[in-house]
């Protein structure tokens, strides 16, 4: 295959993303893996081609990686940005810029936040210029992110969502947001006796009933009795919370902030 005929397969790629057309999203990022495949196989002494065919191959994953937070494939997303640092850290003096590449970058760091994959995300950052901590909206705001979570201030995450810099964003915010939810359930069960459901909502902010009934039902050793949960654990988890849980205090603090959703 020809590096005009992967080009067309391209054009087309990029037409049905901006067209919202997933379905042969899909199907068009298998034909260009293939084409790709197969450019490869035909070494060439043109520096100008072979920078062409790069560009080709690192525009092709950008919208990959893209397609899979569309789909919800946080698995999908991590293979095509591993794919993509290549492009963005090894050939950055060769190729042009991509337009895309902080988006990416930026939610690579909010994946591995959302997944508590600390380490990692401190691994990311260290790859890139100091600078862009702080000045680049893709970069600065998982780094902010961190710093909450690290102060406890997860009032702020929770309001993160209107200040991120893209709508691609909101998948992993989603996601921090239940990790987040799932350490102050356990924090919960060794900090209380019992509490009222409304408590319960406001602390792992939560807008509807049907939130809370799925937290509970993820939740079969919590007892409902009327208005309030109770956790027949409370004695056993009190005298081994781990360091790493959401401490007593902060629970007070999260509920005297009260959320208003």
């Amino acid at each position: 295959m020809s590096i005009e005929e992967a080009q067309q397969i391209f054009e087309k790629l990029k037409n049905a993303w901006r067209s919202n057309q997933l379905s042969d999203c899909g199907n068009l990022l298998t034909e260009m893996k293939i084409a790709l495949t197969e450019i490869s196989f035909f070494p060439t002494e043109n520096d100008q081609l072979k920078t062409r065919e790069l560009v080709l191959a690192r525009d092709s994953l950008e919208i990959g990686a893209l397609y899979a937070i569309r789909l919800k494939d946080p698995e999908t997303f991590e293979r095509y940005l591993k794919q993509l640092k290549v492009y963005y850290f090894d050939y950055t003096e060769s190729l042009p810029k991509s337009s895309f590449m902080y988006e990416l970058l930026g939610l690579d760091l909010l994946h591995l936040l959302s997944q508590n994959r600390i380490a990692d995300f401190h691994t990311a950052l260290e790859r890139l210029d100091t600078n862009l901590l702080h000045n680049n909206p893709y970069i600065r705001h998982p780094v902010e992110l961190e710093q909450y979570l690290m102060e406890g201030s997860y009032n702020k995450v929770h309001l993160a969502r209107e200040s991120s810099p893209s709508e691609s964003f909101h998948f992993f915010l989603e996601h921090l947001m239940d990790t987040i939810r799932r350490e102050i359930a356990a924090s919960c069960e060794a900090a209380h006796e019992d509490l009222h459901v409304d408590e319960i909502k406001e602390l792992l902010y939560m807008s509807n009933d049907d939130d809370i009934e799925t937290i509970i039902r993820d939740h079969p050793e919590w007892v409902v009795d009327g208005d309030k949960i109770i956790f027949p654990q409370f004695n056993e988890a009190s005298s081994g919370l781990q360091s790493d849980n959401v401490s007593i205090e902060v629970l007070h603090h999260a509920f005297q902030l009260g959320v208003h959703i």
